[in-house]
């Protein structure tokens, strides 16, 4: 499940998720970068995450925000997120 959540780790929908099994891949990884930074890319939060059910995150072997953006031309407001699954 990958996407923009709108919630930072401390909060509330990010326990119950936890609690449902779900597994945060950037936390599994040691990376907990913010991925929203506004379009001016200063400090911001971790709000865009990858969850990974019990059996995928055996699968995973990478993951990265994404910070480096390609042109001068800033598509988004906040960072992607790269993940590897090996399978």
């Amino acid at each position: 499940m990958l996407g923009d959540f709108n919630f930072v780790p401390r909060s509330e929908p990010y326990r119950v998720l936890e609690e449902c099994g779900w597994r945060d891949a950037a936390r599994l990884r040691g990376d907990e970068q913010a991925t929203f930074l506004g379009w001016d890319q200063q400090a911001g939060e971790r709000i865009d995450y990858c969850w990974l059910s019990a059996a995928l995150e055996q699968k995973l072997t990478g993951y990265k925000v994404l910070r480096e953006m390609s042109g001068s031309h800033q598509p988004s407001d906040h960072c992607p997120i790269g993940v590897t699954l090996t399978f």
